[in-house]
């Protein structure tokens, strides 16, 4: 026989709120944990060259970048004190719009 139980007994709330507390430190500790956006960042080359003649010759080049023009966001805010927590207020550092460039170049 188990003997009685009694209903507060059921769980040790000082200990879950500890477990808790230390899980929670791990959590945002350890590497930074809350989820963000996913990266996406898609850049194209076309290139041709021509022969001029035996000896000349005359690349074309064209480049775009993000050419998807895709935003890509920050990780949300990490403080607990912040009233912002878990919210994305910026996007990451290196994120550009879409940039094109073209270049000629002739060899001889």
């Amino acid at each position: 026989m188990l003997g009685k139980i009694v209903k507060h007994e059921w769980r040790n709330l000082s200990a879950d709120r500890t477990l808790w507390a230390v899980g929670l430190l791990l959590v945002l500790t350890a590497g930074y944990s809350l989820r963000s956006p996913s990266f996406c960042d898609y850049d194209v080359t076309l290139r041709k060259s021509f022969a001029i003649g035996d000896r000349a010759k005359l690349d074309l080049e064209g480049s775009a970048f993000n050419i998807l023009n895709h935003p890509n966001f920050a990780k949300p805010i990490a403080v607990l004190s912040d009233v912002r927590f878990g919210q994305i207020i910026g996007s990451r550092s290196g994120s550009s719009p879409r940039q094109m460039q073209s270049g000629l170049r002739l060899g001889f």
